[in-house]
């Protein structure tokens, strides 16, 4: 069942491009063109999962009463804040891999 729609920033109402609009049910995606605009196949009762770089996910529920509709999906901005850097020259290869292997790895922080 093809479902239509729009994504837009949710302050200014202007066109997402380039966002990622995926039908969980279906398996299937497809990314909005310079208008926003998108036409997705998906099942009757499905969940698009639509995503963009500086925008928060959103997952959209959307079943087969909604077929005619045309959906518009508000995406508000997101801002991802990273902790200080501090970037080193290295003498040689060896140094730098022995460094980067013994690095704690850092756990992700969802908001």
């Amino acid at each position: 069942m093809p479902y239509t729609g729009y994504v837009v920033t949710g302050d200014s109402l202007f066109p997402v491009r380039n966002t990622h609009v995926i039908s969980k049910m279906a398996h299937c995606g497809t990314i909005t063109n310079r208008q926003g605009e998108f036409i997705i196949s998906g099942k009757t009762v499905d969940t698009l999962w639509v995503s963009c770089l500086g925008y928060a996910r959103q997952l959209i529920p959307i079943d087969s009463t909604m077929a005619e509709d045309t959906l518009f999906v508000h995406l508000k901005s997101d801002t991802v804040t990273l902790r200080e850097v501090t970037v080193l020259p290295f003498n040689d290869y060896e140094t730098f891999k022995e460094m980067f292997i013994a690095m704690p790895s850092i756990e992700r922080q969802d908001s």
